[in-house]
């Protein structure tokens, strides 16, 4: 297992998820992140900072989720569904679900576009900086995402190189957790696919099962499975202290 991290660093802004607050003063987050295709992804984040702002965040419009996640000039589309796992008056543990990203570039796009789609993500954000940490089997592809995070970078976003190394024992677990047998990940690409995650559903359950020529309670069963599997699984107690030991921003190393 192979690691890529880096820095993006927001020179005369505060990092995206600070603008979207009225008050980013002491807002932090850690997350982990992965694909279940080219346009759809899931990440789990948990945020720390006053109670009013985070109740700004687990109350922001799609818009505003979606221009989180951009790093190039465009708006990115698609549609975000989000789950709150955790909250308290500092605290919150959010759950995304993003389909259908389009019209902008992000890390994971990128990622996934020249990576492939068996990548994991770790994200932490503080002030105007990103530190992420990109997981995969082999190093292949990761020059041509590297050359691609150089051009798509908006005016004010600069990459600070970190290392590309062997990933530790404890990323290796996590890469793991990602992974879902495959009736799971079928039975979940489906139900997207079909619009059974849509506002308001454009198929019920039991229509998709004859679709799928599943039974209900078994489609149902493999449903809930992979969902648990790509969000609980990361807010155990286990998590919660891998959590702490996400790798540091440049400033909380001592750096400027």
């Amino acid at each position: 297992m192979r690691e890529f991290v880096f820095d993006l660093v927001y020179e005369e802004t505060a990092g995206p998820l600070q603008q979207l607050l009225t008050d980013p003063t002491g807002v932090s987050s850690r997350g982990v992140g992965g694909s279940i295709d080219a346009e759809e992804f899931w990440r789990l984040e948990r945020f720390e900072g006053p109670a009013d702002a985070l109740s700004e965040l687990t109350n922001a419009g799609q818009r505003e989720l979606l221009a989180v996640e951009q790093i190039t000039p465009a708006g990115c589309e698609g549609a975000v569904h989000r789950e709150v796992l955790k909250r308290t008056d500092s605290e919150c543990e959010l759950y995304y679900h993003l389909r259908d990203i389009g019209n902008c570039e992000s890390v994971p796009t990128l990622a996934v576009e020249y990576i492939g789609p068996d990548v994991l993500f770790e994200l932490e954000r503080s002030q105007n900086r990103e530190t992420w940490t990109v997981m995969m089997d082999t190093d292949d592809g990761v020059g041509l995402f590297y050359d691609a995070l150089q051009v798509s970078l908006q005016e004010g976003i600069r990459f600070e190189f970190d290392h590309i190394g062997q990933a530790s024992n404890r990323r290796t677990g996590l890469f793991a957790r990602k992974n879902l047998p495959p009736e799971q990940r079928e039975a979940l690409v489906e139900a997207v696919g079909r619009g059974y995650y849509e506002k308001p559903r454009q198929i019920t359950l039991e229509e998709l099962s004859t679709e799928l020529d599943c039974p209900r309670s078994t489609l149902s069963y493999r449903l809930r499975s992979a969902e648990s599997r790509l969000a609980k699984s990361f807010a155990t107690t286990d998590q919660s202290r891998e959590f702490k030991s996400f790798p540091q921003t440049a400033d909380q190393r001592g750096g400027t």
